[in-house]
């Protein structure tokens, strides 16, 4: 399945062939909750409902879908004191994870 962002391109290989989706401003992110904003990135995720449509796409802010899947490898989880994603994508900001990445992918996969 290809993958579809929003916000602006990150050198990513989860980003290679993607979709680019409408940034959408105002709707709350899959894991915090916290509304999509102007500069946010992230992916649009499939979410599985009991209405007649079946599924439907929602956004998820990089830092917490990184979180959502990585947290506990750079010490941003449950385990360690962190209760929401949001404050655990923050805290991967802070930590420079996102650069790294970036740095990483841009050098492995160019």
């Amino acid at each position: 399945m290809t993958a579809l962002y929003f916000g602006d391109y990150w050198d990513v290989p989860a980003l290679h062939g993607a979709i680019r989706h409408l940034t959408p401003f105002g709707v709350p992110c899959l894991y915090c909750e916290h509304p999509i904003e102007d500069d946010d990135r992230g992916f649009m995720r499939p979410v599985f409902t009991t209405s007649d449509r079946g599924a439907e796409f929602r956004p998820a802010h990089r830092g917490c879908d990184l979180a959502a899947v990585m947290g506990h490898h750079y010490g941003v989880c449950r385990c360690t004191g962190y209760e929401d994603l949001w404050a655990c994508n923050v805290a991967l900001e802070e930590r420079g994870v996102f650069k790294l990445a970036d740095r990483i992918g841009a050098r492995r996969y160019n």
